[in-house]
C-alpha cells in the first residue's frame, strides 16, 4: 500500500464552479516518497463518465518547458538568473516534447502536465479557438491527441481525477474532485492594490456574496521570485480566460486605481462596451469610495453605490498645501492640511484646494472600441475631461488620478479626479457655486452636472 497522498487545492473548495469556453488549471500537492520514474495524470470525466479532457506527464521535474516562447512575459534573467526559479515554479501552458523543436508540439495540449516531488499543475482546454467557442483566442490553439481542435466543454457536472503511477503504470495514488461548468453571476471588476483596497474588496465581496477569482487563471505566471510588480505570462491566455468570466450575469465595478493598461479596462470593460452592455438594464452596477479613498487619515472609506442618474461623484474637498499637484496625491497625505468630506457644508479659509472625485462609465460606440492581437482594445473615445463653472467662469480640467503609493507614482486612474485650484482673492467672503460637468473626446457632454457650494472665509 502506497503511502502517498495526494491533493487537489485548485479548483478550490469556493471555485468549484468554472465558467463555460475557459480553460482552467488544476493543481495541488503529493506527499510521501515518489519513486524515481513516476508518471502523473490528470483527467476529466463528464457526467456520463466520458473521459473529455487529460493532461499527463511521463517525466518528474520535466525541463522541456517553452520558456523563449515571444508572447512569454517573465521577470529579467538579472532577478532570476538562468531563470532557476522559473523552471522550479513550472508552467504547464508551455511544456514540449523537445525543446530543440518546442513549435513541433506547442499545441498539444495533453502534455500539459508539471509534477514534482511535492507539487503538480496541468492545464485543461476548453475551446481550441473562436470557431470552437473561445470568446477570445488564447494565442496557442490548442489541439487533442489526434491533432483535432476541440469544441468548448459543454455546461453540466464534471469529475476531477488526478493519479501517480509508477513506470509500469501501477497507480500509486490517486483523488477525485467534482466541478461544475456554469455561468457565474454578481461578478466583481475590479483592481486590487493598494493593500488596504484589496483587504476591502475581499471582504466586501464576501459579505455580498459576489464572484471573484482566486484561483490562477490559465496563462497568468504568478510572482516567482517573491515579489509582485506587474502581470507575467502569456496575457493574451490570460485575458482570453478572464473575460469569459463577464461573457454573462451582473457585473459590480468597482471605481478605483482603474488605469488605462489594466486589464479591468483595456479588456474587461471594453469587452463589455463592445458587446453594448453598459445599456443593458440591470448588467452592470458602479461603486466607489465615498470619501474617494480606503483610507484618508483615520477616515475610512465607504462603499456606496451609483444611482442611476448619476454620472459625477465628488467625493471630498482637501485644503492643500504648495506641494499639492493636479491629479497628484500621495497617500501618505504629505499635501494635505485637512480634508472636508461633509459636502453639504464646507467653509473654507485657505489659498488652495483639490476636489477629490469619480466618473461613471458611460457606454460609449462600440465601433470605437477595436480588438487587438493581443486581447486589449483600441479605446478610440474615453470620457477625459471636466468643465467646471465658477462664478460664470468655465475652467476646464483634466480626467487622470495618480495615486503615490510607497514613494511609486501610479498609472493615471481613468474614471478619478484630483483637481487644485488656487483660491482668487476675487472669491473672498463669496459662496461660490460650483457646477462640474464631463465630456468625452469629442466635447460631447456626458449625463448631468454635479454641484457643489464652498463658502470662502
Amino acid at each position: 500500500m502506497s503511502n502517498i497522498k495526494i491533493n487537489i487545492t485548485i479548483p478550490s473548495i469556493n471555485e468549484k464552479t468554472i465558467c463555460p469556453r475557459r480553460h482552467f488549471n488544476v493543481q495541488g500537492t503529493i506527499e510521501g516518497n515518489i519513486p524515481k520514474n513516476s508518471k502523473f495524470k490528470v483527467e476529466l470525466f463528464d457526467e456520463n463518465n466520458n473521459l473529455v479532457r487529460y493532461a499527463y506527464s511521463n517525466r518528474i521535474n520535466n525541463p522541456n518547458t517553452f520558456y523563449g516562447h515571444p508572447d512569454l512575459i517573465k521577470y529579467q534573467e538579472s532577478e532570476d538568473p538562468k531563470y532557476k526559479k522559473l523552471k522550479e515554479f513550472g508552467f504547464p501552458e508551455l511544456i514540449v516534447d523537445d525543446i530543440n523543436n518546442p513549435y513541433d508540439s506547442l499545441r498539444n495540449a495533453n502534455i500539459k502536465c508539471y509534477f514534482t516531488e511535492s507539487i503538480f499543475k496541468a492545464l485543461i482546454v476548453s475551446a481550441s479557438d473562436v470557431d470552437h467557442g473561445a470568446i477570445f483566442a488564447d494565442g496557442i490553439n490548442y489541439l487533442d491527441e489526434n491533432g483535432k481542435p476541440y469544441n468548448y466543454l459543454q455546461e453540466g457536472n464534471y469529475l476531477i481525477v488526478c493519479s501517480l503511477f509508477d513506470e509500469i503504470d501501477n497507480v500509486l495514488a490517486s483523488v477525485e474532485t467534482s466541478i461544475t461548468i456554469a455561468p457565474k453571476d454578481n461578478l466583481l471588476l475590479c483592481r486590487f492594490n493598494p493593500k488596504a483596497h484589496k483587504e476591502n474588496m475581499c471582504r466586501w465581496s464576501k459579505e455580498n456574496n459576489l464572484t471573484i477569482i482566486n484561483d490562477t487563471i490559465p496563462g497568468y505566471l504568478e510572482s516567482y521570485t517573491g515579489n509582485w510588480y506587474y502581470h507575467l505570462g502569456l496575457l493574451k491566455m490570460y485575458r482570453s480566460n478572464d473575460i469569459t468570466t463577464y461573457y454573462s450575469g451582473k457585473v459590480h465595478m468597482f471605481i478605483y486605481c482603474i488605469d488605462e493598461s489594466s486589464t479591468s479596462y483595456a479588456t474587461e470593460l471594453a469587452y463589455l462596451q463592445s458587446k453594448n452592455a453598459l445599456n443593458e438594464k440591470d448588467r452592470i452596477n458602479y461603486y466607489y469610495y465615498d470619501i474617494g479613498e480606503a483610507l484618508v487619515g483615520n477616515k475610512k472609506g465607504i462603499i456606496k453605490q451609483f444611482d442611476d442618474d448619476d454620472y459625477i461623484k465628488i467625493c471630498r474637498v482637501d485644503i492643500v498645501n504648495d506641494l499639492a499637484r493636479e491629479n497628484i496625491f500621495n497617500l501618505n497625505e504629505e499635501s494635505m492640511i485637512n480634508t472636508i468630506t461633509d459636502l453639504d457644508d464646507i467653509h473654507i479659509n485657505a489659498n488652495r484646494i483639490a476636489i477629490s472625485g469619480v466618473i461613471k462609465p458611460v457606454q460609449l460606440n462600440p465601433k470605437e472600441f477595436i480588438l487587438k492581437s493581443d486581447n486589449t482594445y483600441e479605446i478610440k473615445n474615453k470620457i477625459c475631461k471636466l468643465k467646471y463653472t465658477i462664478l460664470d467662469k468655465i475652467i476646464e480640467r483634466k480626467i487622470g488620478y495618480q495615486r503615490i503609493i510607497d514613494g511609486i507614482i501610479q498609472e493615471p486612474s481613468v474614471f478619478e479626479f484630483y483637481n487644485v485650484f488656487e483660491i482668487d482673492e476675487n472669491y473672498k467672503g463669496k459662496t461660490l457655486d460650483i457646477s462640474i460637468e464631463c465630456f468625452d473626446e469629442y466635447d460631447n457632454k456626458i449625463g448631468n452636472a454635479n454641484n457643489l457650494k464652498i463658502k470662502i472665509g
